[in-house]
């Protein structure tokens, strides 16, 4: 049977929505749990709850404000700011709706497959009509299978940015975008020490990246190579950085396409909302293994909550795990999945899809409101992994349920299986419970796992 739970949210007019997450009781699987010890401890020791090592951080992100007004500056022209607002939400609209590109080969045999089923709800014998009867057939029958074509199948289409479609991209994306990568790129920070010498950003854009990198880890950085295909997306982060940093654009790097040679590698390579723009699998597979071959330490891709967004990213994750794969054990390789995922085995969630969501103040609408991004990821490292002591710890890929005296948890296991587990303080006492309560969607949850005991009382029942 399946169950359903639900929260409400704000989308990007600002109406209120419902998101379903549904809970396929086959794939979900009731789970015991323990609080890792070394957080025991450390909770012992005065640690509070809601900073427990798991928590990521889930405060609202902010533009900062220097680039709000090189923003601001840059859009002060001859198109009044209100109408620009307007025309940008359909475009996000389209964004946010975005599906996988259809392979040529699928397009094809759907369209064989629709042209049989409409020749043979004929009643008539085409072959048996003189020529030009059967020209005049066949072109209706044509017309009618792409009309049909056009309903079945999502039409794909290359997106143009010129330059004022560039300008509302950066109205409609720009805060959503840099909050998504602020909060990645603090959750790296928070687990490692990594400090990134070398940046390199496919499908730079406007540049959340570089803003994103810039505010975390500052003049640290001493290159950023940016790669977009749109020319006018290039000019557009120029601006915005010459109106803030102008010393910056020192260490900053634009070219249209991917280097043919992959020898030179960068510290953190970075792929946000560029992979559905690819048009086919094969493009997005060659660029993948490019942009891998291309990885120092960290590979981090992100793309829409959506559908479309998470079927290209667990894509994505599938090929480079196979490429890793090849001939050699992951662990030889000496490479391994850093977020979200607690194991290297296929995405249990492959049927529905796994996404979180960052909390971020809108810009440039006046006043500036609450708003929420839902975004799927995946941050691969090379190297050893360091046995810290949330290596393996499940990550919550729902949203936590507090009920009287419970807390409902549905995670993602090192097992590569959906679990779930109900934290009491009478079973697992008032740290743990504490502890449980005070994690949220997205965070690292501090416990074991272990398979699931039934309570005398249900023993009983």
């Amino acid at each position: 049977m399946n169950k359903r739970f639900c929260i409400l949210c704000a989308n990007f007019t600002g109406k209120r929505i419902l998101l379903n997450f549904s809970r396929n009781e086959s794939r979900l699987v009731r789970s015991s749990a323990e609080l890792d010890e070394s957080v025991s401890n450390e909770l012992d020791n005065n640690l509070k709850p809601r900073r427990h090592p798991g928590v990521m951080n889930h405060k609202p992100v902010s533009l900062p404000e220097v680039i709000k007004k090189s923003i601001s500056n840059l859009l002060a022209g001859e198109v009044p700011k209100k109408q620009m607002l307007c025309e940008a939400q359909p475009l996000e609209r389209y964004l946010m709706a975005r599906q996988v590109p259809v392979e040529k080969a699928e397009f094809f045999d759907k369209r064989l497959e629709t042209m049989n089923e409409v020749r043979n709800s004929l009643e008539i014998d085409i072959e048996s009509l003189p020529q030009e009867e059967q020209d005049r057939w066949n072109k209706s029958i044509s017309d009618k299978v792409d009309n049909l074509l056009k309903k079945k199948l999502y039409s794909w289409n290359q997106i143009d940015f010129t330059n004022y479609m560039s300008q509302l991209y950066l109205v409609t994306r720009s805060a959503a975008e840099y909050a998504v990568v602020y909060k990645i790129f603090q959750e790296i920070c928070k687990r490692t020490n990594f400090v990134p010498n070398t940046v390199f950003d496919f499908g730079s854009g406007m540049g959340s990246v570089i803003w994103a990198a810039n505010s975390i880890w500052g003049s640290s950085v001493k290159e950023y190579f940016c790669v977009d295909s749109s020319s006018h997306m290039n000019s557009l982060s120029e601006q915005i950085l010459k109106r803030t940093e102008p010393d910056i654009m020192k260490r900053i790097f634009y070219r249209q396409f991917l280097p043919s040679s992959s020898e030179i590698t960068s510290d953190l390579v970075i792929s946000s909302y560029s992979l559905l723009e690819l048009s086919s699998k094969q493009n997005r597979l060659d660029t993948l293994i490019n942009l891998w071959k291309r990885t120092g330490k960290y590979l981090v891709l992100i793309e829409f909550g959506s559908e479309g967004g998470f079927k290209v990213l667990n894509e994505a994750r599938t090929a480079i795990l196979h490429h890793v794969n090849k001939g050699k054990t992951f662990e030889n390789e000496a490479s391994y999945i850093f977020a979200p995922c607690p194991h290297h085995n296929s995405c249990p969630r492959s049927d529905d899809k796994c996404f979180f969501e960052a909390s971020y103040t809108s810009f440039p609408q006046k006043p500036e409101h609450l708003r929420k991004e839902y975004y799927s990821y995946v941050v691969f490292a090379k190297g050893e992994r360091h046995e810290k002591v949330d290596s393996h710890w499940p990550r919550i890929v729902q949203p936590v349920l507090c009920r009287s005296r419970h807390v409902i948890c549905r995670l993602c296991s090192s097992s590569g299986n959906m679990k779930e587990v109900i934290i009491t303080p009478s079973k697992h006492g008032k740290k743990a419970y504490r502890c449980a309560k005070a994690s949220r969607w997205g965070d690292l949850f501090p416990f074991k796992l272990k398979p699931y005991e039934k309570s005398p009382t249900e023993k009983k029942d």
